[in-house]
């Protein structure tokens, strides 16, 4: 378990964990929470998070339009 000195609470690990699986509002929450905002990697792993999360739903978004335009094609040419 790596704990440091400013940060008494979690391990970095435990919390890289949790801004993955909590997405945006993970990310955004331990890059407010003091002593997690001063480590960088914690910072690192938010970001990254929060640029994970963002990629993510926009990727759904295009497939799903495509997914959507592809049967309708397909009707306009019959």
């Amino acid at each position: 378990m790596t704990t440091n000195a400013s940060n008494p609470g979690l391990s970095n690990n435990i919390v890289a964990v949790l801004c993955y699986l909590f997405g945006i509002v993970g990310g955004v929450v331990f890059l407010l929470i003091a002593p997690y905002n001063a480590d960088k990697d914690i910072r690192f792993h938010a970001f990254q998070s929060i640029f994970l999360t963002i990629a993510w739903v926009v990727f759904w978004v295009a497939l799903s339009i495509v997914a959507s335009i592809g049967p309708l094609s397909i009707l306009l040419l019959l």
